[in-house]
């Protein structure tokens, strides 16, 4: 559907702009690459296009098979030409791109890279094999009682981040989640923000966006909607997870008329419902999913503790215990050098899904109230309980200054990765991947100027000099390769 110019105005993409709506600032310039002249990264420069492989299509065109050239890893890659845009598409794309930047949630697909040049825009996520939901429904049927929560409650988390930093995803549907592996449990990963728009809160949006069975009734009243606009969607996505099937059922024009007026085809829901443990629980959770009225409608922050999704998703009564690998991981984080810290968090960009699943999961236990961030205070009684047990000598205070380096600072997943990973497990070509991504100018070697290019002027208050004399005090003012990895490894 049509988009109005006035939402999105600009042309160029701000790394400002999504930096400050960033957790890690740093990590964003890190991932932007704009084309200024020769000495500029290309897109070719880190990635192999394979143009037969074609992994979907969206809006804008084909999304691609890419490998990375010094890791082999899959990645996606998305391609934008700049000069056949109207205004009203590249500022659709300028938006998409800074709030894509910005993201940092397990359930959300991570932006790798992305370059920019006066004629085209290259987009490079990660590559999730497990297809989208949408095939998985049609090929499939109807989903287990279990599966249905887990993956409903995994929509409700990346949500609630969403909405908890003022953004409406407005264009959620099957298609626009994916699996992030083949695996019968993989996490869902929700794509495609081209419709996302930074939102206040306060002023209702107007323009109607998205495809017509996911969008919400008061969207396309054209009256205003909020960003409860999502929350419907993700009614509409359960609702097809447990009949195999959408609830409105016509052409177009007849499916707006029973969108309009809530005539769901509850019926469709019966038999599947009776055979499940909690059916008529998770029959309540869609009743208020897809209210008609906005206003009875769930937040996402109060339907994550529906009690179908407490029943079947029973919350840890207490901290979960951060084993011995973990606790000596955020130890020697907190005593590294900062270069060491910045080469981490370019280094846990490189990591595969198998890798970092036990990660993940300890983030999202730790994540007690579901905003997609730990709380400094809950990641210090973790620590303090889990030293106790384990009998480990760890300093939280200390963890918590290189974590949270600022006052009231959540921690997000990208610096927790960075400072639970062993790093001394890390695969050759990760390693050289983060140290390729540092050397900025290809030289061979890390110098000052390819950390200001990387990181920007500062990396934690402390100029690009000043890391490298801190990090090596007995070298000339560059890392090779070699001392490179000796960092990393400490």
């Amino acid at each position: 559907m049509g988009q109005a110019p006035s939402e999105f105005g600009r042309k160029h993409i701000s790394l400002e702009e999504a930096q400050s709506k960033a957790g890690n600032a740093a990590l964003v310039a890190a991932r932007y690459h704009r084309h200024l002249n020769q000495m500029s990264r290309h897109v070719h420069d880190d990635y192999q296009v394979d143009p037969q492989v074609i992994l979907g299509r969206g809006s804008n065109g084909a999304v691609y098979l890419a490998h990375g050239c010094i890791d082999r890893q899959q990645y996606a890659l998305k391609k934008f030409p700049k000069w056949n845009m109207s205004e009203e598409d590249l500022g659709l794309l300028v938006t998409e791109v800074e709030i894509h930047l910005a993201l940092d949630h397990p359930n959300i697909v991570r932006v790798h890279d992305v370059y920019e040049s006066p004629y085209e825009v290259s987009l490079v996520m990660e590559c999730c094999t497990g297809g989208e939901l949408f095939h998985h429904i049609v090929a499939h049927g109807p989903f287990p009682e279990q599966r249905t929560a887990d993956i409903t409650r995994q929509m409700l988390c990346a949500i609630i981040y969403l909405h908890a930093h003022h953004i409406v995803h407005r264009d959620l549907k099957p298609e626009n989640i994916l699996f992030e592996t083949q695996d019968v449990e993989a996490p869902i990963k929700i794509i495609d923000f081209g419709f996302a728009r930074y939102w206040d809160g306060q002023d209702l949006m107007k323009v109607c966006c998205g495809a017509i069975p996911y969008v919400s009734p008061e969207a396309l009243s054209g009256k205003g909607y909020t960003n409860k606009c999502d929350l419907w969607s993700i009614g509409i996505i359960m609702f097809m997870m447990i009949a195999g099937c959408m609830p409105f059922a016509g052409d177009k024009e007849e499916v707006k008329q029973s969108l309009k007026k809530g005539q769901v085809r509850w019926q469709l829901l019966n038999e599947t419902l009776k055979a499940w443990e909690c059916g008529d629980l998770a029959h309540d959770l869609l009743i208020q999913l897809l209210a008609c009225n906005p206003e009875e409608r769930h937040q996402a922050s109060t339907a994550i503790y529906h009690p179908w999704l407490i029943k079947l998703n029973p919350v840890a009564a207490r901290s979960p215990i951060l084993d011995d690998d973990v606790l000596q991981a955020l130890q020697g984080y907190a005593a590294s050098p900062k270069l060491r810290r910045a080469a981490l968090q370019l280094l846990t960009e490189q990591l595969m899904p198998e890798e970092v699943r036990k990660l993940r999961d300890l983030f999202l236990a730790l994540d007690d109230q579901t905003l997609g961030t730990i709380s400094p205070k809950k990641l210090t009684d973790a620590i303090t309980w889990s030293k106790s047990v384990l009998l480990q000598c760890v300093d939280p205070a200390g963890v918590l200054a290189a974590l949270a380096n600022t006052p009231g600072k959540q921690i997000y997943y990208s610096d927790f990765l960075a400072a639970t990973w062993k790093a001394k497990t890390s695969r050759d070509e990760a390693i050289r991947a983060a140290f390729h991504r540092m050397d900025a100018d290809k030289s061979g070697k890390i110098n000052a100027a390819d950390l200001r290019n990387v990181l920007g002027d500062t990396f934690e208050g402390t100029n690009a000099e000043d890391l490298l004399l801190e990090a090596d005090p007995a070298g000339n003012g560059e890392l090779s390769y070699e001392s490179f990895v000796r960092v990393i490894s400490q």
